[in-house]
């Protein structure tokens, strides 16, 4: 049985009242004005969409930008309070695993993140406790997310994948091990698909470990595949695997690849192996217009099937190589 343990516990504590005649408080537009006023979305029960909808991060830089933002609307000082614009408050009381608070994130990829350490449906106020990363912009009008991936989630294992941590294989001395998806074979057990980075971001090949109960894993120092593998890649750079590997309808399966090119830009690709890890189709790139090729700089993340169509999530980068 996997001993669930705690990965971060933080206590709810009382609303502290205060006195208005000894807090700073900013002014306080109406938060439920026609104009300003955000739906609430409602999902259908056993959607992803529905799965995820408690566990959002979302910002108006570089991933989900709302129609109507989060904003905030009031700001105490004295007690370390806000208020916003988002009325459906209630939301923030659904208790997570173990009792995990809620946070209050904003900037670029959710860089700051806060403990909410109360909310009061009657007054609006949301108490904020440690600040965990970043630093928190109160200013009225400032956009915000509410986060708390422990709504549907709990952490039942909180050791080393690998102990001790690899540091070295037949290719030389490397940086750190990436995740690049996990393989469940027909006898039950288990192999991940292990990129391998040396130096900073220098060289990249893919490595693998396996594991009999997904909790033991031995790291297996034996190389799948590296560039100077693949025709249309730079010859000592980067490739990697991205998500689960597909399976096909004859057992072999299908893997996502991210592969530097001789110009440094990354294009997507494929190929096909089979559970003993024989490669059948050598990597391949895929071929979708203004996603591929020199001048164009992405990978893919993900493939799923839906309705007998392949559909694959892309990551687009921008020509300053900053990840979109």
């Amino acid at each position: 049985m996997k001993k669930k343990l705690l990965f971060l516990f933080l206590s709810l504590s009382l609303l502290i009242s205060c006195n208005p005649d000894s807090s700073e408080i900013a002014d306080d537009p109406d938060p439920i004005d026609d104009e300003n006023v955000i739906p609430e979305e409602k999902f259908p029960d056993g959607s992803l969409n529905s799965f995820f909808s408690n566990a959002l991060i979302s910002d108006i830089i570089s991933n989900i930008e709302r129609r109507n933002p989060i904003k905030i609307t009031a700001y105490d000082k004295i007690n370390n309070r806000i208020k916003t614009n988002y009325p459906y408050l209630k939301n923030l009381l659904v208790k997570a695993t173990n009792n995990q608070s809620w946070f209050v994130t904003q900037n670029s990829e959710a860089s700051t993140i806060v403990e909410i350490t109360n909310v009061d449906i009657q007054s609006g106020w949301i108490s904020l406790g440690s600040t965990y990363s970043g630093r928190l912009s109160t200013s009225i009008g400032s956009t915000l997310e509410f986060f708390n991936p422990f709504i549907n989630y709990e952490i039942i294992n909180d050791r080393p994948l690998f102990n001790p941590y690899p540091t070295i294989v037949t290719e030389g001395n490397f940086n750190y091990i990436q995740s690049g998806g996990i393989i469940e074979k027909t006898d039950g057990s288990y192999i991940l698909l292990t990129p391998i980075v040396f130096g900073a971001h220098d060289k990249r090949s893919i490595y693998y470990a396996t594991s009999t109960n997904l909790e033991n894993w031995v790291f297996e120092n034996k190389k799948l595949l590296s560039t100077d593998m693949i025709p249309f890649a730079k010859t000592n750079g980067n490739v990697f695997s991205t998500g689960t590997p597909f399976r096909l309808d004859n057992g072999n399966l299908l893997v996502l690849l991210g592969v530097q090119q001789p110009n440094n830009n990354y294009t997507s690709a494929y190929m096909i192996i089979d559970e003993n890890l024989t490669i059948i189709q050598p990597p391949k790139e895929i071929n979708i217009p203004e996603w591929n090729g020199l001048d164009n700089n992405s990978f893919p993340l993900a493939i799923t099937k839906f309705n007998n169509k392949y559909r694959i999530l892309f990551h687009k980068r921008n020509p300053n190589f900053i990840d979109r």
